[in-house]
């Protein structure tokens, strides 16, 4: 703790303050699906959202140019548009700091604290340098028919940028179960991922950070924070959060019709020994993703490669940010998964947007059309209409073959810490969804979502141990001596899922959010609702 006190005294110390935004913006942030609309309906011309988070300059470019087309926008757009321009000092905005600075000077206590201006701890703001430091807390209340959960977060975002180019960000928060079962907070992915929560049974901590250098057309990153990359509404198949944020360094270039990314992630592998702790023993494990766009005025079009190899240093062959994944594979001895995809996004008339992937994982030529088992592929396909007055419209069905993500070599599969690195769906699975939004004015529209889910998992004895193999598992990879070499599609153990799911929220008062989510699940004709209810200072 006394270490991270010490980094925020030295940013408010040392830097020399002005306002420029190179920082990233978290991938969780309610200005993202409105930008989608906005990009869909014509009103920018910027790219498709399916590289996130965004630099905070790009945001702020896009809303400055969705206001230039204000006249074209319906009462309820124009109503968010000023929140967000508030949001992002694109409009004059009134600020309360408990710190005062020689920029922002209005002291919060008492009477801004619960007015509809931004609200930091402390903030200093000039020309091309500046530093925020803002509150972060949250009280998440859940229920399911038999439990609920009650817990509370409490932490910090610092971010800035120095000198226009140098963007950081860091985000701690805390929290801790102060009522009810953890196996009801487990049904959100996030807690079900934290180590702390589930292993120590303890509290629960996160933290996200990075610094991010731009200059001109190039761009680097360090830093672990959610990333989604890949063309897709409700699915991704190169990046996702789905698993657990990575340690990551990427670079890239950008240019008027034209993208480039490199990514090196840091991943955790299954453990050898142990679960945690000191002994445990964890091989290495590292994700390269290379990812070549073409954005012309239309939309997107893209072709990328990713490689997962383990057991060994980081190998300068692969962070070479200019190469060919599959032939370097091959030249280091065919150790490592290696597979390849492309997405397209295309805007046909302004309010259709069409998106859809495809991964290759392996294939034979010659078995295309079978049942071969190496024919491991996914990809996605989805439609979003805008131009019913205030409602969106978002119809998705993706698909994942069986053993698509698996290897031979279990450290080698697609995945951080035990889940998929991309698709939200399983191996041997298909998903349909349809979404409508309605656009009220507030900052969360009205959300509605259904959605019909079919896996063909493994079949296992009552023990745990597995009978018969289908390809339905992404850590247990095809082995010759056991498993047929034909595998149907969606064959096993079916499991059928039927989900209903209605969200909104509201801002109380600047940065102040009720969020309200409902779902009904039926599995295997067996239904369970869920309810969560989130009270939360700024969104993370």
């Amino acid at each position: 703790m006394r270490i991270t006190i010490g980094i925020i005294l030295f940013f408010i110390a040392n830097i020399s303050i002005t306002y420029s935004q190179s920082e990233h913006v978290h991938i969780y942030h309610s200005v993202y699906p409105f930008l989608e609309r906005m990009y869909n309906q014509g009103h920018y011309e910027g790219y498709p959202l399916n590289d996130l988070p965004m630099r905070r300059s790009n945001i702020t470019n896009a809303l400055i140019e969705i206001d230039k087309n204000q006249a074209e926008l319906g009462s309820a757009d124009k109503k968010l548009l000023e929140k967000f321009k508030q949001e992002f000092f694109i409009s004059d905005s009134k600020t309360y700091t408990l710190i005062t600075s020689e920029t922002d000077s209005n002291q919060i206590l008492f009477s801004g604290l619960f007015s509809n201006d931004e609200k930091f701890f402390y903030r200093n703001s000039n020309d091309d340098t500046n530093v925020q430091i803002m509150p972060l807390a949250s009280i998440d209340y859940m229920r399911n028919d038999e439990n609920c959960a009650l817990i509370a977060n409490l932490g910090f975002r610092l971010y800035g940028t120095i000198e226009s180019n140098f963007g950081y960000n860091l985000q701690v928060t805390n929290g801790t179960l102060f009522s009810g079962e953890r196996s009801v907070a487990n049904t959100i992915r996030k807690y079900s991922q934290n180590i702390k929560f589930n292993v120590y049974q303890d509290d629960i901590d996160f933290t996200e950070s990075h610094i991010n250098y731009v200059s001109r057309w190039f761009h680097f990153n360090i830093g672990r924070e959610s990333r989604l990359l890949g063309a897709g509404f409700g699915q991704r198949l190169i990046l996702s959060d789905n698993s657990p944020a990575m340690d990551v360094i990427s670079a890239g270039a950008e240019f008027e019709s034209f993208r480039y990314k490199f990514v090196h992630a840091s991943l955790l592998a299954q453990p050898n020994i142990g679960v945690s702790g000191s002994h445990i023993d964890i091989p290495s494990k590292y994700l390269v993703t290379h990812r070549f766009a073409l954005t012309p005025s239309w939309g997107e079009f893209a072709f990328w490669e990713s490689l997962v190899y383990s057991n060994r240093h980081p190998d300068i062959a692969y962070l070479n940010p200019l190469s060919f994944l599959k032939s370097l594979e091959h030249a280091l001895r065919d150790r490592d998964n290696s597979l390849m995809g492309m997405d397209l996004t295309v805007k046909p008339i302004a309010g259709l947007l069409v998106k859809g992937s495809f991964l290759l994982d392996d294939i034979r030529f010659e078995k295309i059309g079978t049942d071969y088992w190496g024919n491991k592929t996914a990809y996605n396909l989805g439609a979003m209409l805008s131009i019913i007055p205030n409602i969106d419209l978002i119809a998705e069905y993706a698909r994942v073959q069986p053993y698509t993500y698996s290897h031979f070599n279990q450290n080698n599969s697609v995945v951080n810490d035990g889940f998929v690195v991309s698709s939200y769906i399983l191996p041997n699975s298909e998903k349909y969804s349809f979404t409508t939004r309605y656009w009220w004015g507030g900052r969360y529209p009205i959300e509605l979502e259904l959605s019909y889910l079919r896996h063909g998992d493994n079949i296992y004895s009552e023990t745990g141990e597995l009978i018969r193999n289908v390809g339905g598992n992404h850590l247990e990879g095809f082995r010759f001596d056991v498993n047929s070499q034909e595998v149907k599609f969606l064959d096993g153990n079916l499991e059928e899922y039927f989900s209903f799911a209605l969200s909104s929220g509201v801002e109380l008062s600047r940065g102040f959010n009720l969020q309200l989510y409902y779902r009904f699940i039926n599995t295997n004709n067996s239904g369970e609702h869920f309810i969560r209810a989130m009270l939360r200072f700024d969104e993370f």
